[in-house]
Protein backbone atom coordinates (compact mmCIF):
# COMPACT_ATOMS: atom_id res chain seq x y z
CA UNK A 1 0.00 0.00 0.00
CA UNK A 2 1.13 3.57 -1.06
CA UNK A 3 1.31 5.63 1.66
CA UNK A 4 -0.44 9.48 0.82
CA UNK A 5 2.48 12.06 0.70
CA UNK A 6 1.21 14.74 3.70
CA UNK A 7 2.54 18.45 3.00
CA UNK A 8 1.79 20.71 5.89
CA UNK A 9 2.07 24.52 5.84
CA UNK A 10 3.92 26.39 8.70
CA UNK A 11 -0.09 27.88 10.60
CA UNK A 12 -1.21 24.11 11.70
CA UNK A 13 2.27 22.96 13.04
CA UNK A 14 2.57 26.49 15.49
CA UNK A 15 -1.17 25.97 16.25
CA UNK A 16 -0.90 22.41 17.05
CA UNK A 17 2.27 22.84 18.62
CA UNK A 18 0.95 25.97 20.24
CA UNK A 19 -2.22 23.64 21.62
CA UNK A 20 -0.14 21.50 22.77
CA UNK A 21 -1.23 18.63 20.32
CA UNK A 22 1.50 18.37 17.35
CA UNK A 23 2.03 14.97 18.92
CA UNK A 24 -1.26 14.02 17.12
CA UNK A 25 0.86 14.47 13.91
CA UNK A 26 2.84 11.16 13.83
CA UNK A 27 0.02 8.76 14.39
CA UNK A 28 -2.34 10.40 12.15
CA UNK A 29 -0.06 10.59 9.24
CA UNK A 30 3.16 8.77 9.82
CA UNK A 31 5.46 11.01 8.00
CA UNK A 32 4.61 14.65 6.83
CA UNK A 33 6.95 16.58 4.11
CA UNK A 34 7.41 20.65 4.54
CA UNK A 35 9.45 22.94 1.92
CA UNK A 36 12.17 24.74 2.70
CA UNK A 37 10.14 27.62 3.38
CA UNK A 38 7.67 26.45 5.77
CA UNK A 39 10.45 24.99 7.85
CA UNK A 40 12.15 28.22 8.03
CA UNK A 41 9.33 29.81 8.87
CA UNK A 42 8.42 27.90 11.89
CA UNK A 43 11.97 27.77 12.77
CA UNK A 44 13.28 31.24 12.63
CA UNK A 45 14.37 32.85 16.04
CA UNK A 46 14.13 29.67 17.31
CA UNK A 47 11.54 30.54 20.40
CA UNK A 48 8.29 30.38 17.79
CA UNK A 49 5.44 28.02 19.10
CA UNK A 50 6.48 24.85 17.09
CA UNK A 51 10.06 25.36 16.39
CA UNK A 52 11.50 22.93 18.75
CA UNK A 53 9.04 20.25 17.90
CA UNK A 54 9.46 20.73 14.29
CA UNK A 55 13.02 20.59 14.52
CA UNK A 56 13.13 17.48 17.22
CA UNK A 57 10.68 16.25 14.46
CA UNK A 58 13.07 16.58 11.48
CA UNK A 59 15.83 14.80 13.49
CA UNK A 60 14.12 11.68 14.18
CA UNK A 61 13.26 11.58 10.54
CA UNK A 62 9.19 11.67 10.07
CA UNK A 63 9.22 15.17 9.11
CA UNK A 64 10.84 15.69 5.68
CA UNK A 65 12.11 19.01 4.12
CA UNK A 66 12.07 19.17 0.52
CA UNK A 67 13.43 22.36 -1.55
CA UNK A 68 10.80 23.83 -4.02
CA UNK A 69 11.11 26.60 -6.30
CA UNK A 70 8.52 29.11 -5.04
CA UNK A 71 9.31 31.90 -7.43
CA UNK A 72 7.56 29.48 -9.88
CA UNK A 73 4.52 28.82 -7.65
CA UNK A 74 0.99 30.02 -8.26
CA UNK A 75 1.15 32.10 -5.69
CA UNK A 76 -1.36 35.05 -6.31
CA UNK A 77 -2.03 36.26 -3.02
CA UNK A 78 -0.50 33.84 -1.06
CA UNK A 79 2.25 33.94 1.04
CA UNK A 80 5.72 31.89 0.14
CA UNK A 81 5.22 29.15 2.65
CA UNK A 82 1.64 28.51 1.23
CA UNK A 83 3.19 28.71 -2.28
CA UNK A 84 5.82 26.54 -1.76
CA UNK A 85 3.00 23.68 -0.27
CA UNK A 86 1.17 24.21 -3.46
CA UNK A 87 4.30 24.08 -5.67
CA UNK A 88 5.72 21.01 -3.73
CA UNK A 89 2.65 19.65 -3.87
CA UNK A 90 2.18 19.90 -7.86
CA UNK A 91 5.74 18.57 -8.14
CA UNK A 92 5.32 15.52 -6.63
CA UNK A 93 2.02 13.41 -7.17
CA UNK A 94 -1.14 13.54 -8.75
CA UNK A 95 -3.08 13.33 -5.33
CA UNK A 96 -1.72 14.29 -1.85
CA UNK A 97 -2.94 15.88 1.43
CA UNK A 98 -2.39 19.75 2.05
CA UNK A 99 -2.42 20.68 6.15
CA UNK A 100 -3.30 24.14 5.14
CA UNK A 101 -5.31 27.10 7.17
CA UNK A 102 -5.38 29.33 4.84
CA UNK A 103 -8.54 29.88 3.05
CA UNK A 104 -7.17 31.57 -0.65
CA UNK A 105 -4.19 28.66 -0.18
CA UNK A 106 -7.35 25.74 0.53
CA UNK A 107 -9.37 27.19 -2.97
CA UNK A 108 -5.96 27.00 -4.95
CA UNK A 109 -5.21 23.66 -3.65
CA UNK A 110 -8.66 22.07 -4.76
CA UNK A 111 -8.80 19.81 -7.30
Amino acid sequence: MERTLVIADASPLIALASAGAFDLLRPLFGQITVPTVVRDEVCAGGSRWGAAEVRAAIDAGWILVEAVDVEDAPTGKLGRGEAGVLALARDRRDWCLVLMDDSAGRVRASP
